[in-house]
């Protein structure tokens, strides 16, 4: 199963059914419902461990426990074996069996027995509760809509909004969030009244009420007390085990390769495993003056993969609609275009692929964090003082070429990256305050030039839930950062695209990186094995340092990227500026038509900056155009143009 959804508290056979369509994408391969007083359970089928036809819903041996479920049980196996000594009969070889017989014989607790990426929604009769479970990191997507005690879920919104009661109103109070971050952090969605199943979270709704459970979070202080060398064989070994585990299947897979260190080290392991069967896909533009497409052909003659490259035409960005409305909520990230040309390509070939998405977040490989680490170690340098004095003057007076050879992104930071410096360096800033300068697209003086008027809650709040949750977490400043970022950015941004773009085309994508043990190992690490001065990543690098060939051992790191200035430089910025500017946008009223305007204007002075503030705009504004204007919610058309 890789679509679910389904409700409490009503019955609406017709509803479901309309829930169940909305998810076909994610699963082509069947579907299955299960209905009975106040409860309605469905799901759309992907075939991938036991393709045989089954059971339209699983269950147990009394029929008194359904199951509809999205993900893979890596450890099904296991458990399978150890419920069989308890007595439990099973009539299927899939690990959805094994939940049911797990949620049997250890009720809700079942969820920390299981290791892997799921979505559970399960009906149980004789308690008269269904219980809704969503894996630790957020891999698998689970959302809900709760009110006058009646429940709807479903694997994706759009599923949720077949609803008729279920009003589609843009949440205006995420909005600052989502211009500062890119994303929604959960479980706010920006569909006002839907929220997410948190990451590590079970739910459990009867007749009396919605209970809410945490299970498992990352809130932990680094404890490791071995040396970087032991740390770096635990870690080989450790994931050797993990893409093992991630290679169950009884049909094709593949892997997304980018060339980089993370895809390369997860092929190096799948080659020790099954040598002759690995297939690799790249994506590449024309107009990427950094494309890795060389370096992943490179990479895939190095381990002999049947390597797949594909390079799409500029008027494929055309259907930035469509990648919208699969997104469900807005993604201020240009990447999602690649992600989702890519997973309608490999889906031609095979139905999983491995992805190195998590590689970042778990070994420290974002250049922010180095950044942090020396504000914990150098702190002096960022207070008030005559060090703080000299690094202020020495930044504003460096030429914007020396300042872009630091950053190492794939366009200029211009004059705006400057100024977001030198307000990074001001001393007066908080820490919380410094770090949201670091991570932040559009600062609170942009918002206020952007005439952002429905800001509630009010910016301030954005620093209290992060003093809050900063002061949750034991250790160094950096760890802090990268616990808040496994808790928000990871599931809310970097998995929901990962899921979201794959499933579109019925493609699994699996992540080994994510996995809780991987993700538990390196959350135990002191941050200065994984951030060390200049170096990112050093703990990972040193444990796939023979495993990859020397020229990504060795190759400089860049943000994976898309050549966005190249393509609004093109056609596409004359649509954005024609739809970011027309009646329906000047109507909705959330920003000042000039300043969007100005945008485009001094594009060509900070382009990272500005071209990505475009694209977000943009993006939102689609969304509003997909999900809240129309009637009914359908497949848009492509952009009007002639890209």
């Amino acid at each position: 199963m890789c679509g679910i959804c389904g409700y409490f508290g009503l019955e609406d056979k017709t509803l479901l059914n309309a829930m169940t369509n909305a998810l076909s994408h994610r699963g082509p391969d069947g579907e299955g419902f299960f209905t009975d007083k106040n409860i309605g359970l469905g799901y759309r089928r992907l075939s991938i461990i036991d393709t045989t036809k089954r059971e339209p819903i699983i269950h147990n041996e009394d029929q008194s426990i359904f199951l509809a479920f999205n993900g893979e049980i890596y450890n099904y196996k296991a458990l399978r074996m150890e419920l069989q000594k308890k007595g439990h009969s099973f009539y299927t070889q899939t690990d959805s069996e094994t939940i049911v017989h797990t949620y049997e014989e250890w009720g809700p607790a079942c969820v920390e027995r299981l290791q892997g990426m799921f979505a559970i929604a399960l009906w149980d009769a004789n308690r008269k509760q269904v219980f809704l479970a969503r894996d630790r990191l957020g891999i698998k997507p689970l959302y809900y809509y709760y009110k006058d005690d009646m429940l709807v879920f479903a694997s994706e919104a759009k599923s949720i909004l077949q609803a008729r009661f279920v009003q589609r109103v843009p949440n205006k109070n995420v909005l600052a969030d989502y211009l500062a971050y890119r994303y929604v952090p959960g479980p706010a969605t920006f569909f006002q009244g839907i929220q997410r199943v948190q990451p590590g979270t079970y739910l459990l709704a009867s007749s009396k009420g919605l209970q809410i459970k945490e299970y498992w979070n990352p809130y932990v202080k680094p404890s490791f007390n071995g040396s970087m060398q032991g740390a770096a064989m635990q870690l080989n070994a450790l994931l050797g085990r993990t893409v093992e585990s991630h290679l169950q299947s009884d049909v094709p897979l593949g892997v997304f390769l980018s060339g980089g260190l993370d895809s390369s080290a997860i092929v190096s392991y799948m080659h020790d495993l099954v040598p002759e069967h690995i297939e690799t896909f790249s994506i590449s533009f024309e107009e990427d003056p950094q494309s890795e497409a060389q370096k992943a052909r490179r990479v895939a003659e190095h381990f002999e993969t049947k390597h797949h490259s594909f390079i799409p035409p500029q008027k494929e960005l055309r259907r930035l609609p469509e990648i919208v409305y699969h997104l469900d909520e807005p993604i201020a990230d240009a990447v999602i275009a690649s992600k989702y040309l890519l997973s309608e390509y490999a889906s031609k070939k095979v139905k999983v692929v491995l992805t190195g998405e998590g590689g970042d977040e778990a070994f420290g490989g974002y250049s922010h964090y180095k950044v942090l680490s020396l504000m914990g170690k150098y702190p002096f340098a960022f207070s008030k003082g005559p060090l703080n004095s000299l690094a202020r003057r020495v930044v504003r007076h460096a030429p914007l070429q020396a300042l872009d050879n630091v950053f190492q992104y794939s366009t200029s930071i211009g004059v705006k990256g400057k100024a977001r410096a030198l307000q990074f360096l001001d001393p007066l800033n908080s820490t919380e305050q410094k770090y949201l300068d670091l991570v932040s697209l559009f600062d609170a003086k942009d918002m206020k030039e952007l005439g952002v008027n429905t800001l509630n809650p009010p910016l301030s709040a954005q620093r209290e839930a992060l003093n809050s949750m900063f002061a949750r977490v034991q250790g160094p400043l950096t760890h802090k950062a990268m616990v808040r970022e496994t808790t928000t950015w990871l599931p809310d941004y970097i998995l929901l695209q990962q899921d979201k773009l794959a499933m579109a085309f019925g493609l699994e994508g699996r992540v080994p990186f994510v996995d809780h043990k991987v993700m538990e190992f390196s959350l135990s690490l002191p941050p200065s094995f994984k951030v060390q001065d200049s170096n990112e990543k050093a703990v990972f690098r040193r444990a796939v340092k023979n495993r990859v060939p020397r020229f990504v051992f060795e190759a400089k790191k860049f943000p994976f990227s898309v050549p966005l200035t190249q393509w609004l430089n093109g056609e596409l910025g004359e649509i954005a500026r024609s739809i970011l500017t027309d009646f329906p946008a000047r109507e909705r009223g959330l920003f000042k038509p000039e300043y969007v305007e100005g945008l485009f204007r001094a594009r060509a002075t900070s382009p990272l900056i500005l071209d990505r503030q475009i694209w977000s705009l943009l993006v939102l504004e689609l969304w509003h155009r997909t999900f809240i204007d129309p009637d009914e919610i359908h497949p848009p058309k492509k952009l009007e143009g002639t890209l």
